[in-house]
């Protein structure tokens, strides 16, 4: 039963959802400060296509905009926390499925893991159209937002010290 699996971490023992949900969170906090704002989290939708696929309903991880382009991205999380645990073609083609039952087609799919894909699994992303984001690139990625948010802080102090300068001349040019 999914959730009540447990996975050991370095010395420490958490479930698969803690695990999931962690692993969401840093990816959530990744796309936050490169510019993407947040849509949805933990979607559930109905599944119409119970030929391809028999589960009822299905959960995209996290849907996202990039306020730049007004582009939508629904993104698959998969947490491994090891590197030589790959995702594998059984995954990617899960959430391939969802994308045409929910049609997300429209979108831009991201597979987003800590690790990395087997073979099988980039050829069958490449060819539908899914992009997938390995550790390394999360890693990439999460020190953009990081510089991004250090130069926002950094030109916010700037700007705040030239206003209040500017407002403190003025206060004391009517005194």
């Amino acid at each position: 039963m999914k959730g009540k699996e447990r996975k050991t971490v370095g010395l420490i023992s958490i479930s698969s959802t803690d695990l999931g949900r962690s692993f969401e969170r840093r990816v959530l906090d990744a796309f936050l400060g490169n510019g993407y704002v947040r849509m949805k989290k933990n979607h559930w939708m109905r599944n119409y296509d119970f030929i391809s696929d028999p589960a009822t309903k299905r959960e995209y991880d996290l849907v996202l905009m990039r306020i730049s382009s007004l582009q939508v991205y629904v993104l698959e999380c998969k947490a491994h926390y090891s590197s030589d645990s790959l995702v594998g073609l059984e995954e990617v083609t899960e959430f391939h499925i969802k994308l045409v039952n929910y049609n997300g087609l429209r979108t831009v799919p991201l597979m987003v893991t800590d690790s990395g894909f087997t073979r099988c699994a980039k050829q069958y992303a490449g060819k539908n159209r899914i992009s997938l984001v390995s550790g390394a690139d999360l890693l990439a990625l999460e020190r953009s937002a990081s510089l991004v948010q250090r130069l926002k802080g950094r030109f916010l102090s700037v700007a705040y010290s030239s206003a209040e300068h500017a407002f403190g001349s003025a206060v004391r040019g009517c005194l």
